[in-house]
C-alpha cells in the first residue's frame, strides 16, 4: 500500500504533463469566444488570458517577444517596408496588413487583409495588470454573420486562443515555445 501512496503523485504528475503536452489549452485560464457584436449582424473573436504571477511584460508586443508566440515571423512596418506582416513559413502561411497603433508594452491594433477565409479585419492585442498576473486580451472582427463568417471567426478563434496557450505557457512555466500554427492550418 505504501508504495501505491508513493507512486500515485508521480503517476499523475505524468498524466497532467503528457496531457498539457497534447493539450495547450489543459489547465488554462483562457476565456472568451465568437460573440455577435451589439447589432448582431457581425461576429467578433473576443479572448483573454490570465498569465499568472507574472509582473507587467515589457515589450510583450515587440517584435521579437511575438515571434515566441504569435507568429513564427513578425515584421513591424519601418521605412522600407510600410506593412505589417505575420508569417508562418512551415505552414506556408502568411498576414499582412497596416499597423494602427503600437505600443510595444500595452497594445497593438492592425488592420489585416483578408486571409485564412476570414475578410478584411481588425486584430486588437492589450495587456493590463489584473490580480493574480496579466490579462491579454485579443479581440478580432467583423466577421460576417453568415455560416461561412461564423466558420473563419470559429477557425481563427482556434489559433489565437491556442497561442495565448503558448504564451501562457511560456510566461508561467519557463517553458520554450513554437509559435501555434495560422488559422486555418
Amino acid at each position: 500500500m505504501r508504495r501505491l501512496a508513493f507512486a500515485l503523485p508521480l503517476v499523475l504528475a505524468a498524466c497532467l504533463a503528457r496531457t498539457e503536452a497534447e493539450d495547450p489549452l489543459a489547465g488554462s485560464t483562457l476565456e472568451g469566444g465568437v460573440v455577435a457584436t451589439a447589432d448582431g449582424a457581425a461576429r467578433e473573436v473576443r479572448l483573454s488570458v490570465l498569465v499568472a504571477g507574472e509582473t507587467f511584460p515589457a515589450g510583450l508586443f515587440r517584435e521579437a517577444s511575438l515571434e515566441r508566440w504569435l507568429a513564427e515571423e513578425v515584421r513591424l512596418p519601418s521605412a522600407a517596408n510600410p506593412r505589417f506582416e505575420l508569417a508562418w513559413p512551415t505552414h506556408g502561411a502568411a498576414a499582412t496588413g497596416e499597423l494602427l497603433e503600437h505600443d510595444p508594452d500595452r497594445r497593438l491594433l492592425v488592420r489585416l487583409d483578408p486571409f485564412a477565409g476570414a475578410p478584411e479585419t481588425r486584430l486588437r492585442l492589450t495587456a493590463e495588470e489584473a490580480p493574480g498576473g496579466v490579462r491579454v486580451r485579443l479581440e478580432q472582427g467583423p466577421f460576417p454573420a453568415d455560416a461561412s463568417g461564423r466558420a473563419a471567426a470559429d477557425r481563427h478563434r482556434r489559433a489565437w486562443a491556442k497561442a495565448l496557450a503558448v504564451l501562457r505557457s511560456e510566461r508561467e512555466r519557463g517553458l520554450p515555445s513554437t509559435p501555434a500554427p495560422p488559422p486555418g492550418a
